[in-house]
C-alpha cells in the first residue's frame, strides 16, 4: 500500500466509525444490528477509545444473540473480545474466552503469543509459533508470518527470509518476491535475491507454458532486468529484455532499456535497435540553433503589457510609435535622483559608524546611575553624627567638590540673618506647641 492509499483508508475508516456511532445513538430494537455495529466500532478503535469499547462490548454478550448472527459473525465478535481484554490486560479472563475458540484454528496460538510479546518474553512467543509451525504445517500459514515479523522486529532479517522462503505456497507471488529480494539486498546478500528471481521467473515461465494464466511474467522480467542492470549485468540483462520485449514489442520503454543495456558491451546491435525508435515529433516549426546558443541563459520576468481596446486600433499604434511619443515616454521613464541630508558635504567623508547604534559607537557618552551614599541607612529620623556623614556615599570626585566649594564652607549673609532669628525666637512659644502635641497624642489613645 502506498501512503495515499492508508490514508484513504484511514478517513473511511473514521466515516464508518461515525455512522456506526450515529446508529447506536438511535438505539435500534433489532440487537444483532446493534451488536454488528459495536463490533464494528470496536474493530476500527484497536487499542485506542478502551474504554468506550468495553461499554461497546456489553452489546456482544446479550441473551439471545446466538440465534441471529452467522457462523463468521460469533468468530468476529469473539476475536474483538480477546483483543479488548488483551488490550486492558485482562489476561485471566482472556484465557478464559481462548478456550471457547478451535484448537485447529492458529488464532489461540496468536493470541498467546502476543500475550507473550506485549509481556516482553519474545523468546517465549518465537517458541510457541515454532512449535505450532512443526505441529501443523500444512495450516499454520498465518503463524509464519507473524513469526517472520517478530523476527523483523527484533532486526534478524537472515532468519526472517528463511521463514518466508520456506512458504511454499507463496514463495513465487510477486509481493512475496518483491520483499524477499529487499530483505537480501539490506543485507548485502545479492547472490541470494538473485537466485529468488531466477527462480520465480523460472516458476512462472512454466505455468505460462501450460495455462496460459502467467498475467505477472512481463513486470516480473521487467524488474529482473532493472536488478540486473543495477548490479553491473548488461549481459543477462539483454537476454531478459529480449524476452520482454517479445511479450511487449510496443512497448518504446523496454525497447530504451534493451538499447542501454546493449549499449554497454555492444554498440553495433544498440545502433541497430535505435533505428526502431519513433521519429520525434518537432512539428511543422523549425529550430534554429544558432540562434538558440545566441539566446541568455537565464530567464527574466517583466511585466506585462495592459492592452486595451484603444491601443489595438491601427491609428493609435502609429501615433504611439512617433518620436513625440516616444520621446515622452524615455522622459517618463528618467531615474529621479536620490535626496541628499541638508547638512550634507561632499568634501567631508561621511561617518563610518553611522550603520551603528548611538549607544554603540565610540565617541558615544557613557550614562553613570548617581547613588546617594547614607540616604537610608539607620533608623528613622536618625541624624548623621558628623557634618561631613553625608558626603561618605558619593564619589570622591563629588566629595571634593562639596568640600572645596565656597557656598558648602560659608553661608550667605541673608541665610545667616534667617538662620539668627530662628535662634531668637521665644522658648515659650515652642514650649506651647509641645504641650499640644502630647494632649492630641493623648486623646487619639482613649479608644484602645
Amino acid at each position: 500500500c502506498t501512503r495515499p492509499q492508508v490514508e484513504v483508508c484511514t478517513h473511511w475508516m473514521r466515516c464508518e466509525c461515525v455512522l456506526h456511532s450515529v446508529l447506536q445513538m438511535c438505539r435500534p430494537d433489532d440487537i444483532s444490528l446493534a451488536a454488528v455495529a459495536s463490533n464494528n466500532i470496536i474493530s476500527i478503535n484497536k487499542d485506542r477509545d478502551l474504554f468506550d469499547s468495553a461499554k461497546k462490548a456489553k452489546a456482544l454478550v446479550v441473551d439471545g444473540l446466538d440465534h441471529k448472527l452467522t457462523k463468521l459473525q460469533k468468530q468476529c465478535m469473539l476475536l474483538n473480545r480477546c483483543l479488548l481484554l488483551l488490550y486492558t490486560n485482562q489476561i485471566d479472563q482472556l484465557r478464559g474466552l481462548i478456550g471457547k475458540m478451535k484448537p485447529s484454528s492458529d488464532l489461540p496460538c496468536l493470541l498467546h503469543a502476543a500475550q507473550k510479546y506485549r509481556d516482553r518474553r519474545i523468546q517465549d512467543a518465537i517458541r510457541l509459533l515454532q512449535d505450532r509451525v512443526v505441529q501443523h504445517p500444512d495450516s499454520s500459514l498465518t503463524a509464519q508470518l507473524t513469526l517472520a515479523q517478530i523476527h523483523l522486529s527484533q532486526g534478524h532479517i537472515e532468519e526472517a527470509c528463511g521463514v518466508l522462503q520456506s512458504l511454499s505456497t507463496l514463495q513465487h507471488f510477486p509481493g512475496m518476491v518483491s520483499s524477499l529480494t529487499a530483505l537480501y539486498q539490506r543485507v548485502d546478500r545479492t547472490a541470494k535475491a538473485k537466485e529468488v528471481l531466477d527462480a520465480a521467473v523460472a516458476v512462472w515461465r512454466q505455468r505460462k507454458v501450460q495455462d496460459e494464466s502467467a498475467k505477472c511474467l512481463p513486470e516480473l522480467l521487467q524488474q529482473y532486468a532493472s536488478f540486473l542492470m543495477r548490479h553491473c549485468s548488461p549481459e543477462e540483462a539483454a537476454s531478459v529484455l529480449e524476452d520482454l520485449r517479445q511479450e511487449k514489442p510496443s512497448d518504446i520503454y523496454v525497447l530504451a532499456q534493451l538499447i542501454n543495456a546493449y549499449s554497454q558491451f555492444d554498440a553495433r546491435r544498440a545502433e541497430q535497435l535505435s533505428l526502431s525508435l519513433p521519429a520525434l515529433d518537432t512539428g511543422d516549426s523549425v529550430v534554429d540553433v544558432d540562434a538558440m546558443e545566441d539566446a541568455p541563459s537565464g530567464f527574466r520576468y517583466a511585466r506585462r503589457a495592459v492592452v486595451t481596446a484603444a491601443s489595438k486600433h491601427p491609428s493609435a499604434q502609429s501615433a504611439q510609435s512617433s518620436p513625440a511619443v516616444k520621446e515622452k515616454e524615455r522622459k517618463k521613464k528618467k531615474k529621479k535622483k536620490g535626496k541628499l541630508p541638508k547638512n550634507y558635504n561632499p568634501e567631508v567623508d561621511p561617518d563610518p559608524e553611522r550603520w551603528l547604534p548611538v549607544r554603540e559607537r565610540s565617541y558615544a557618552r557613557k550614562k553613570y546611575k548617581k547613588t546617594a551614599g547614607a540616604v537610608g541607612k539607620g533608623t528613622q529620623g536618625a541624624a548623621p553624627d558628623s557634618p561631613h556623614a553625608s558626603t561618605e556615599g558619593l564619589g570622591r570626585a563629588e566629595a571634593s567638590r562639596v568640600s572645596s566649594s565656597p557656598s558648602a564652607s560659608s553661608p550667605k549673609p541673608q541665610q545667616q540673618h534667617h538662620q539668627q532669628q530662628q535662634v531668637q525666637q521665644p522658648a515659650g512659644k515652642a514650649a506651647q506647641q509641645a504641650k499640644k502635641k502630647q494632649q492630641g497624642k493623648k486623646k487619639k489613645g482613649k479608644g484602645w
